[in-house]
């Protein structure tokens, strides 16, 4: 939209040719905007924050069940050995 639409658009809007009004009428719908966008911002923020939790909780997880999957090879391994099938 060029300048001179805008003007037209706000001058209809706010039912007034004078610049002042328009100009806060302009500011008005700016800092509309800019509140919706910090919303989204804010929406977003938390939702990664959420996923990064989500994502370190499953890492650990992991961990722990590799952990106890070695735990029990090492076990498996040790019973093979004493019952004489593997050497020492």
């Amino acid at each position: 939209m060029g300048r001179l639409e805008l003007f037209d658009e706000l001058a209809k809007a706010c039912g007034s040719t004078a610049l002042e009004r328009q100009l806060d009428l302009y500011l008005e719908r700016s800092i509309s905007k800019d509140k919706g966008l910090e919303s989204d911002i804010r929406k977003v923020c938390l939702n990664l924050a959420d996923s990064i939790k989500e994502t370190e909780a499953i890492a650990k997880e992991c961990d722990v069940m590799k952990e106890t999957e070695l735990s029990q090879r090492e076990k498996d391994l040790f019973g093979e050995k004493l019952k004489g099938w593997l050497p020492f």
